[in-house]
């Protein structure tokens, strides 16, 4: 209905400005443009009228637009939903990271010990082979320091302890 009122309406300005052209030019003259332009007038005159009759709104027009609205809320829920699954998602995987992360530092921390101790170890071995070689070679100061520094027992426990044997193989 809104639509066949615009139509008459527009058609009605497209006349008045179309035959006031052709009287200008002495297509139409001036008496039947006058007798139609009083005819059009009328009518868009009563378009006018009923058009402020009937509602701008109708029931249905507002149900429209709450349907619009509830598919763009349901689609911004979507998104929503989509976008905390994407966050659960990097956390996890952060969380996945992170564990790695602690495990590669207990690694080197693990390897950096082993290789400390594999290098004590060959240093205490020369140490013992030398001293079983020259038994009295030493002088008695240097043997005091050296058994000051590493400790005598500590030499005889880490060289026949299993499990530093297992840990530097």
């Amino acid at each position: 209905m809104r639509q066949a009122l615009a139509i008459v309406i527009v058609l009605g300005i497209a006349y008045f400005f179309l035959g006031w052209i052709a009287v200008v030019i002495n297509l139409v003259e001036i008496y039947l443009y006058l007798f139609i332009a009083g005819i059009v007038g009328s009518a868009a005159s009563v378009v006018g009228l009923l058009s402020f009759k009937k509602s701008a709104l109708t029931r249905s027009d507002i149900q429209e637009l709450e349907v619009e609205k509830l598919k763009s809320v349901a689609q911004v829920s979507d998104q929503l939903k989509e976008l905390e699954r994407q966050r659960v998602a990097t956390k996890e995987e952060l969380d996945g990271l992170e564990e790695k992360k602690r495990q590669m530092e207990l690694l080197v921390r693990k390897a950096s010990l082993a290789l400390f101790l594999r290098e004590k170890k060959d240093r205490l071995e020369k140490q013992i082979t030398v001293k079983l070689r020259h038994p009295n070679g030493c002088d008695l100061k240097e043997k005091t320091d050296k058994e000051r520094k590493l400790g005598r027992d500590q030499l005889i426990s880490f060289t026949m302890s299993p499990w530093i044997a297992s840990v530097i193989r």
